[in-house]
């Protein structure tokens, strides 16, 4: 060292200081060009510093070896990365492929990075509610009514009213209830059946005219009244698909149906109201009415219905309204002591026969009983007098005998009574004078015998008091003549003497 001449040593030291702060600025760059999560410590403490402090261990050519480790470490992340992505890309964007349906399913847009579906998007999202092959028809009802959706949003102006497959829950029910507009509707013209109804056009079914939805837009009532339909045309066609509408609480159709009781009406399993009143129903009562556990509403009044009345019904233990009548139904009337909410019960005009079960009188909170016209025999139960809440009670043009029974006399809020054309014997109940409410009497037409109680003068709201064509004897007791609300008074004038009857009967 001391042999070298100081101005050799320092040019030395000079040149190989400059090349070791070259070599740390170049790690330092290397160290600001990589992210900060970079597992810097694999390489040791010394890369990649700024200290001048390098150990005569990192030669030129260790820390070249280091840096192009580095290097390719960085490409490989960034290769792998690069590969994830696309596979994404992929994934979310399927190839397009052929389809039976004439438009195609783009949705219009400003946005060139908005996905673009195809049909193959929409038929998937669609299979939920409908067979996936019936799309491969172009003439099928499923075809046209994917197509109207198409051509919708291809004419469509804001995007917010174009239907996309993300939009499920609003594109599935809209979807389902076009089937069923195409489904009553022959004519091939899309455009008719908007003619019909205005309100059809609109994005959200839940303007529609014949649908209701709650505060979800989760449609929960469905009610048609021959909207395309005239009652000489075409029956009505209730297709599968609208099982799309799961939350459906309230369903009435009045097409007219045909047939038997559609399947599908049977798997809305939320119901409370079923009204098909009115329609042409032919076949018998199934007993997957059962499946319907919180029906509380069953009108099926005004059709051709046969059979009996299924015992299932005692399992809708909801069930406060059942109108049954103006059918063909036989059998006797099953037990319905199961139904504790039961409030009004009608099965008038129909084939019925047996005797009146005497369980009726444990349904504590009926109001409405319509047992007329079919063939009802025996007596009627004492235990009617149980239905402290009554306020009807129809039992006339039956087969009905023996005498009536007193118990009837509790029935307090008791304004409508008709016993008439029946086979009905002995004397008419002089407890029946409790009956302030009762507004209608009418006991015509049996066997009766004996007077004209003197305590139906008390019955101050009587409009209508109907006696003829049975064995009463006596003139009418006095003040019957001053009832004060007295319409109809009406007997065999010959046997009573009756003096102010508004009709007599030979």
């Amino acid at each position: 060292h001391r042999s070298i001449p100081s101005w050799i040593y320092l040019h030395f030291t000079s040149q190989q200081q400059q090349q070791q702060n070259q070599l740390d600025q170049d790690d330092y760059d290397l160290r600001l060009a990589t992210p900060n999560w970079f597992p810097w410590w694999l390489f040791g403490s010394s890369c990649c510093t700024t200290t001048t402090a390098a150990t005569t261990s990192n030669t030129d050519l260790e820390r070249k070896r280091k840096r192009k480790m580095v290097i390719g470490i960085v490409a490989v992340c960034i290769i792998l990365v690069a590969g994830v992505c696309a596979l994404v890309l992929m994934v979310k964007s399927k190839p397009s492929s052929s389809s039976s349906l004439s438009n195609p399913p783009t949705s219009p847009t400003n946005n060139d990075d908005e996905i673009v579906y195809t049909i193959d998007d929409y038929k998937q999202v669609l299979s939920s509610v409908t067979n996936f092959e019936l799309f491969e028809d172009p003439t099928s009802v499923q075809s046209r009514a994917l197509n109207y959706i198409l051509e919708q949003n291809n004419n469509n102006n804001n995007q917010d009213d174009v239907l996309k497959p993300s939009d499920a829950s609003i594109l599935v029910p809209r979807f389902a209830m076009l089937v069923l507009l195409f489904s009553n509707n022959n004519n091939d013209n899309n455009n008719n059946i908007m003619e019909q109804d205005e309100s059809i056009t609109r994005k959200s079914i839940c303007d529609w005219t014949f649908l209701s939805c709650n505060q979800d837009e989760r449609v929960e009532s469905f009610e048609w009244v021959s909207l395309l339909n005239d009652q000489e045309e075409e029956p009505f066609v209730l297709p599968n698909e609208v099982m799309a509408l799961s939350h459906l609480k309230m369903l009435a159709i009045r097409g007219p149906l045909t047939g038997s009781i559609p399947d599908v009406v049977y798997e809305f399993s939320r119901l409370e109201s079923l009204v098909l009143s009115d329609n042409n129903l032919q076949s018998t009562l199934s007993d997957k009415i059962a499946n319907l556990s919180r029906l509380n509403n069953l009108d099926l009044s005004g059709n051709q219905l046969t059979g009996s009345i299924p015992t299932q019904i005692n399992e809708l233990q909801r069930l406060t309204h059942v109108n049954l009548f103006q059918n063909q139904l036989s059998g006797t009337i099953p037990d319905l002591s199961r139904i504790p909410h039961l409030k009004h019960f009608d099965v008038h005009e129909n084939l019925l026969t047996g005797s009146l079960p005497s369980t009726l009188g444990s349904l504590a909170k009926l109001t409405f009983l319509r047992l007329e016209q079919n063939f009802f025999t025996g007596n009627i139960p004492s235990a009617l007098g149980q239905l402290q809440v009554i306020e009807s009670i129809t039992l006339n043009s039956n087969d009905l005998e023996g005498s009536i029974p007193s118990e009837l006399s509790t029935l307090l809020k008791l304004r409508f009574l008709y016993l008439d054309q029946n086979q009905l014997t002995g004397s008419i109940p002089t407890q029946f004078g409790s009956f302030l409410e009762l507004k209608r009497l009418h006991l015509h037409e049996n066997e009766l015998t004996g007077i004209i109680p003197t305590e139906l003068t008390r019955l101050t709201l009587l409009e209508h008091l109907l006696l003829y064509e049975n064995n009463l004897t006596a003139p009418e007791p006095a003040g019957i003549c001053e009832l004060p609300r007295l319409q109809r008074f009406e007997g065999d004038c010959e046997m009573l003497q009756c003096s102010c009857c508004t009709l007599c009967k030979p």
